[in-house]
């Protein structure tokens, strides 16, 4: 499991929004609960198309949709056993091909799957 906190102080990418984060972004220990993937197994990016047969972007919206399509940041990164920058770029460029929305809320940043994301935290485009 990542044992640094990836708790970066990033400029906010997507608008903030003043809805509050439901119950279910909460603790990364509910992730093998949800899902038959165990998230800390898979070391690397390599590992998840090679064991788990999927692609990354599957992978995240896998997890993310076994967490009602939210998910903090945070809470996933403390899921994987990557580095902070792996987790970053994965989201960035999953967010970038409109995969996924990440909207910050005071420190804190949440990933929706785009049919669960608030809809004031729709940026593309503009």
């Amino acid at each position: 499991m990542n044992t640094a906190s990836c708790n970066a102080e990033e400029s906010p990418t997507s608008p903030t929004s003043a809805t509050e984060p439901s119950e279910q972004t909460g603790s990364a220990d509910v992730s093998t609960q949800f899902s038959p993937i165990n998230p800390a197994a898979l070391e690397s990016l390599a590992d998840v198309v090679t064991h788990a047969g999927l692609t990354p972007a599957e992978f995240v919206t896998s997890i993310l949709a076994d967490h009602g399509g939210e998910l903090q940041q945070q809470a996933f990164a403390d899921m994987t056993a990557w580095s902070c920058s792996t987790d970053s770029r994965l989201i960035q460029q999953l967010e970038d091909d409109e995969i996924i929305v990440r909207v910050q809320i005071g420190r804190e940043k949440t990933m929706y799957l785009p049919e669960a994301a608030p809809s004031d935290a729709f940026s593309w485009g503009q």
